[in-house]
């Protein structure tokens, strides 16, 4: 999936469009992120408008281990879960990015999604909308939605540097 999503972005900035908003959901994100981190950074730098990350599942790979409950049920941050790779790519993206998290998600912690985006190596701030629901949001999708709208109109509509 990993593959498929690169070639999806590098071919939508190389034929399609001038710049690009990416939006990923869940393990989207992860599979995303390299090829994201890539085209900001060299080959298409300055065509990523934005990027928006929707309900990452930060503890998803705790669903693998014995002590799954546990690190699902945890309240204090943990990235460890986390390739240190993605941690400091997510670091390194010199865009506007705008984190969106259930309240009720045990798949993406809000502390885990504070830990990400306070971090002091981040080249640029991202906000961080944490809003009531699960991962998915079921039956209440127009809760992150309305948020990602706002966030695109108001960061597109400010003047590019």
């Amino acid at each position: 999936m990993q593959r498929e999503a690169s070639l999806v972005l590098r071919r939508v900035l190389e034929q399609c469009c001038e710049r690009v908003v990416v939006i990923a959901y869940s393990a989207g994100n992860n599979m995303v992120i390299r090829e994201l981190h890539s085209a900001q950074t060299s080959y298409a730098r300055g065509r990523v408008a934005a990027y928006v990350n929707l309900s990452m599942g930060t503890r998803a790979q705790a669903l693998t281990r014995e002590d799954a409950a546990a690190a699902l049920g945890s309240k204090e941050a943990d990235l460890t879960l986390l390739p240190p790779e993605v941690l400091q790519m997510h670091d390194d993206l010199d865009v506007p990015s705008l984190f969106v998290v259930g309240r009720q998600d045990l798949m993406t912690p809000l502390v885990d999604i504070l830990a990400i985006t306070q971090r002091k190596s981040r080249k640029t701030p991202a906000e961080l909308q944490a809003l009531q629901g699960k991962h998915a949001f079921g039956g209440a999708e127009d809760r992150p939605a309305d948020a990602i709208k706002a966030f695109l109109l108001r960061t597109l509509a400010a003047p590019r540097n």
